[in-house]
């Protein structure tokens, strides 16, 4: 797909899913013309004034703080909920596809998550379909797309799962250097990431809930978002049977 078409797939995507403050906004699209009489369409996206949360990870000498942590990760469900009930799988949840704009009121780091880049975002029509190949960045695909190139909304949150571990770590799921090395992990063996022992039992639950390699055994975005280590209720949801 040429530039010029997929960012116009964007913003049909966009388009489509109208207006959340955990999505980056799209304002329309115009088209220049060059002296040389060359076209090129631009499509004009919201401005995020600060890094993208890979800068923040890479910057950060070995992991972010887990509160922070915490606050992005609500961010970024709150955004795939919001995707998901518009009938739109994201296929390319990584950290150099959430962009950090300054927050509101008081909150550790005062910085807000927004997804963006949904170019290879994928309307649904059902809760599972076959790709025709991979669709996503190797290092956050799941089992079920690498292996049998299917694709559901429980993908995004296998690959959230990769991006929350990667906050908490400061490193990669996965430690191959080589593309082939990654598909190969991830779909033909019964291999997870690695989750450290020193996090804390809120978070390496709620990671157990992500990246779980049975697709239907994951939680949605919206089942997350009551779980203890996002949750704005925490006394309540502690009476909830998580841990068992």
């Amino acid at each position: 797909m040429e530039l010029a078409s997929a960012l116009q797939y964007e913003k049909q995507v966009l388009s489509n899913l109208g207006t959340s403050p955990y999505v980056v906004r799209c304002y329309g699209d115009e088209i220049t013309e060059l002296r040389n009489g060359e076209k090129i369409y631009n499509l004009l996206l919201e401005f995020c004034s600060r890094l993208s949360l890979g800068d923040h990870i890479s910057l950060s000498g070995g992991g972010l703080p887990e509160i922070v942590v915490q606050n992005y990760t609500r961010d970024i469900l709150r955004g795939l909920k919001y995707i998901h009930s518009h009938g739109y799988v994201h296929c390319d949840i990584k950290p150099g596809n959430i962009l950090l704009v300054p927050g509101t009121g008081l909150r550790v780091g005062n910085y807000m998550a927004k997804i963006a880049d949904f170019g290879l975002a994928k309307a649904m029509h059902g809760e599972e379909e076959e790709c025709t190949g991979l669709r996503g960045t190797h290092m956050y695909m799941s089992p079920e797309m690498v292996k049998h190139k299917k694709l559901g909304y429980s993908a995004d949150i296998w690959a959230l799962g990769c991006v929350v571990l990667e906050m908490l770590t400061g490193k990669p799921v996965w430690e191959f250097r080589y593309s082939r090395d990654i598909i190969l992990v991830i779909g033909y063996t019964n291999r997870v990431p690695a989750v450290p022992k020193h996090l804390s039992v809120k978070a390496k639950n709620f990671l157990g809930w992500c990246l779980d390699r049975r697709a239907d055994q994951r939680l949605s975005a919206d089942m997350l978002l009551e779980h203890p280590f996002v949750s704005m209720d925490e006394e309540r949801n502690y009476t909830k049977h998580w841990f068992l």
